[in-house]
């Protein structure tokens, strides 16, 4: 078959994109294969005829000649003013071509520049500073620096920027996930995600940064480059990463990890892991791992591990969750944790079920059960229909305790709010169930058990065609004097389970 084409399928496989000039891999060339068992390199080692590096940089493989260069030509360095304007050209050694959007920089000064559609660049250098070492950079090619006294105009030796032997090479996984993500899309201008390509290796330090937005920062174009100390965003930045404070007016974006404290007014976006507190108006998006808090006004999202605690106005998402969520809707991929919520959707080991049952109170019930054996919510709603008609919803939380021989003990503790004719009254219900539970077939459970109410209520007559809670009016029992009734009360019924 054509190499473009088993290329293709490769990555589709197993997930990931190949990116290749295709001058250098004729994609229409056939090969044949029959392999079993083996990795992506071995593989690549069996249809690739020339030795090509390969090098893996987020959910993508570059493969690319050895040895394969950029050339980088000084033209002209003037002075205005207190600048020195530092201009040449960087071209393929091989065609001697212009290449465009490599990137040209200064490592110690953290300036850079992005070449135009001839090859050709202009570099603007304080005059305070008497060499510079600019290193052109672009993927597909390896490094070159070039050493230039300025004053006197001295231009020395350039050297290749070599590698570590081996031809396999594997960047972080997380450079450029950011840029890949929805906001990072919108919000990051297409010579930044060149920039951020071609210098996805190179990574320095900084005590302090500052940026009014993404593209106007005080590191200018290499600040997501540099990982600080304190990276104070006006309204926004993007940076590499944060070993300290970061604070935005309204979104932060980092393209590795974030350890300490992260605090924007809107959302938070981290390539890496976040070791810390996170906090947002708005939302969290970590593609990595946390291990600390994160809190959300809406909404947290991690794909990674969850250790320590999750809390969102709305939705919490972990990969794997190792602590606690509490948001009203919570997601993992698997649990060894808590999640706290209305919803708990746990899908390696969770469960949803649904419970129809019966209890002294009202004569129909349903109940949605989500979660894990160590907690599960529910959403119930019950009606006693005819003259006396009643109606309650409410929520609450349980435990799983298996038994032997398919039985299983299931505490629970549920919040109601009662309708008894008018809505100008309340009517609480507290109800503490113990079902014991028996699985009759593979998804199905019978059960019955006791329950303990506390009744709280100011209604003192009932409405036409309402009734009242029958044992907050017969076999109840004062608490405390303060208006309060209890009982003890059963409920019987059937659970129909789904696992997630």
């Amino acid at each position: 078959m054509p190499l473009g084409r088993l290329l293709k399928e490769t990555g589709r496989q197993g997930g990931f994109n190949f990116s290749y000039n295709s001058e250098a891999l004729p994609e229409d060339s056939l090969v044949s294969l029959s392999a079993r068992n083996k990795t992506v390199e071995e593989v690549l080692d069996l249809v690739l005829s020339r030795p090509l590096e390969y090098l893996e940089a987020g959910n993508y493989i570059i493969l690319r000649p050895r040895g394969h260069t950029l050339a980088l030509t000084l033209e002209d360095i003037s002075e205005r003013g207190n600048t020195y304007l530092v201009s040449g050209v960087v071209t393929d050694p091989s065609t001697g071509t212009g290449l465009p959007d490599a990137s040209v920089y200064e490592r110690q000064l953290l300036l850079a520049t992005l070449t135009d559609e001839k090859g050709r660049f202009l570099l603007r250098v304080r005059d305070r500073y008497k060499t510079v070492a600019l290193t052109a950079s672009k993927a597909l090619y390896e490094d070159t620096t070039m050493f230039i006294q300025l004053q006197g105009v001295v231009v020395l030796p350039g050297k290749k920027q070599g590698r570590k032997p081996g031809k396999w090479f594997s960047g972080q996984d997380e450079n450029g996930d950011v840029e890949r993500t929805g906001l990072g899309m919108f919000l990051l201008s297409s010579r930044q995600r060149v920039q951020s390509l071609n210098l996805r290796e190179f990574f320095t330090e900084s005590p302090v940064q500052a940026s009014l937005t993404p593209g106007l920062s005080s590191q200018g174009r290499m600040s997501a480059q540099v990982v600080n100390r304190v990276s104070i965003n006006l309204i926004g930045g993007y940076t590499a990463g944060v070993d300290g404070m970061e604070m935005a007016g309204v979104f932060n974006m980092n393209k590795k990890s974030v350890e300490h404290v992260q605090l924007a007014g809107a959302f938070n976006i981290v390539g890496g892991s976040v070791r810390g507190l996170q906090a947002a108006g708005a939302h969290n998006t970590v593609l990595g791992s946390v291990k600390g808090v994160q809190i959300g006004g809406a909404v947290n999202i991690t794909r990674g591990i969850v250790e320590g605690v999750q809390l969102a106005g709305a939705v919490n998402y972990a990969g794997q969750l190792k602590g606690v969520q509490v948001g009203i809707v919570n997601i993992a991929d698997s649990s060894a944790g808590y999640s706290i919520g209305l919803v708990n959707i746990i899908r390696k080991s969770g469960f949803l079920r649904v419970s129809l049952f019966t209890n002294e109170s009202l004569q129909a019930n349903l109940a949605f059960k989500s979660g894990t054996s160590k907690i599960f919510a529910i959403l119930q709603g019950g009606i006693t229909p005819g003259p006396r008609k009643l109606y309650a919803y409410g929520a609450g939380f349980g435990k799983e305790l298996l038994l032997k021989h398919g039985f299983s003990l299931q505490p629970e503790l549920l919040f109601q709010e009662v309708y008894q004719g008018s809505s100008i009254y309340n009517n609480q219900l507290y109800r503490f169930n113990l079902g014991l539970h028996y699985r009759a077939a593979k998804k199905i459970h019978v059960f019955a058990g006791p329950s303990f109410n506390i009744w709280n209520s100011n209604q003192g007559s009932p409405v036409d065609g309402y009734g009242f809670i029958p044992s907050a009016r017969r076999g109840s029992f004062g608490l405390n004097g303060h208006g309060l009734r209890g009982w003890i009360g059963w409920k019987a019924g059937i659970s129909i389970l789904r696992p997630l």
